[in-house]
């Protein structure tokens, strides 16, 4: 009954603003009007906290620049590769959608070349609630490996401040760090830290981007011991 309408790892999250309730998460609200809903008798568990840092939004990126290769469609450049979302700001009228597309890579007329995501759609889409101000939101049950964001359905023009890139992974704490003169070292370091990061959502998983985000043993194997130091 609320904004969320779908949400999926994989393809993506829809959002209509119109649906929210404020105060809903608040003591005292009302909800005698709320349906009530199916319990399905199963087995009983006891509920516990989980043993590793929670997955959360640890850094917010700036996009690099903004092109419009067609007409409505505006594509941003994130920097670099990253496992997370956007955070979209933007007015307009009530029912308007604006959807935003995914990728790692683009093609030659700066389109997006999502060929390597497979089945993945990486799409998420906002509907407007209208009311006259900035409605600011992304999305809170999905995630992706991308660099580049496709920007559709805007109300006029966005601007290259409209997004922002937010990283998302397990929070961990950093216990070491590394410096060195030479400074194809350090590109390397940081390139092994985002790799790491970028795929460690509760479990280490094989990939971000596209549809298959499994946590196959070898995978972990291999970089087990660069993720200890």
């Amino acid at each position: 009954q609320g904004p969320v309408v779908s949400d999926d790892i994989y393809n993506g999250e829809v959002y209509d603003a119109r649906l929210e309730t404020p105060g809903w998460d608040r003591p005292g609200f009302d909800d005698a009007n709320w349906k009530p809903a199916t319990v399905v008798d199963g087995p009983k568990g006891v509920l516990s906290a989980q043993m590793m840092p929670p997955i959360r939004v640890t850094d917010t990126l700036v996009p690099l620049k903004m092109t419009s290769p067609k007409p409505g469609m505006y594509v941003y450049d994130m920097g670099q590769n990253f496992s997370g979302c956007v955070q979209l700001r933007v007015s307009g009228p009530r029912g308007a959608q604006v959807r935003l597309r995914h990728s790692e890579l683009l093609y030659g007329d700066g389109t997006l070349n999502t060929e390597n995501l497979q089945e993945a759609r990486a799409t998420d889409t906002y509907i407007l609630r209208g009311d006259g101000g900035e409605e600011v939101w992304e999305p809170r049950f999905t995630y992706r490996g991308f660099r580049y964001v496709e920007v559709s359905g805007y109300p006029g023009a966005p601007r290259l401040d409209s997004i922002r890139g937010r990283v998302v992974h397990s929070d961990v704490a950093p216990r070491g760090g590394f410096a060195s003169s030479k400074t194809l070292l350090n590109q390397l370091q940081k390139n092994i830290l985002w790799g790491i990061t970028s795929n460690l959502f509760s479990i280490p998983t094989d990939c971000n981007q596209r549809n298959e985000r499994m946590g196959w043993m070898a995978d972990a194997h291999l970089y087990a011991e660069p993720a200890l130091l």
